[in-house]
């Protein structure tokens, strides 16, 4: 075996390995699509207030609605929203969607004595 001829072949494919590996590291976020997490108030609780205080985090979000209603989006991946209760059951929903317009979506209740 001619270890000169043998040795440039596996130091390509080493390298070819190390940048694919880290393309796949820097664009996997992007594929796995938005991050939308909230995390103020507890998902499903009880309130005589008259509202209540969304607190979300986001990150690759570039669009995002609250029943329906498009939501500005704070630049330091925390957006609050202050939303209005009406008496008894209400089942808020918050879509989130990126660049390529995958979405992710929470539904919650808020009860309202």
């Amino acid at each position: 075996m001619d270890t000169k001829r043998l040795v440039p072949k596996i130091l390509l494919g080493i390298i070819t390995l190390i940048i694919a590996a880290y393309c796949l590291f820097r664009f996997l976020p992007l594929l796995s699509g938005p991050d939308l997490v909230l995390i103020s108030p507890a998902k499903n609780i009880t309130t005589t207030e008259s509202f209540v205080d969304l607190v979300i985090a986001t990150q690759r979000v570039s669009q995002m609605h609250i029943q329906g209603l498009p939501i500005d989006i704070e630049k330091n991946n925390t957006t609050t929203y202050r939303y209005y209760l009406s008496q008894g059951m209400n089942n808020i929903t918050i879509e989130a969607s990126d660049t390529y317009e995958t979405t992710k979506k929470i539904a919650f209740f808020v009860l309202k004595k």
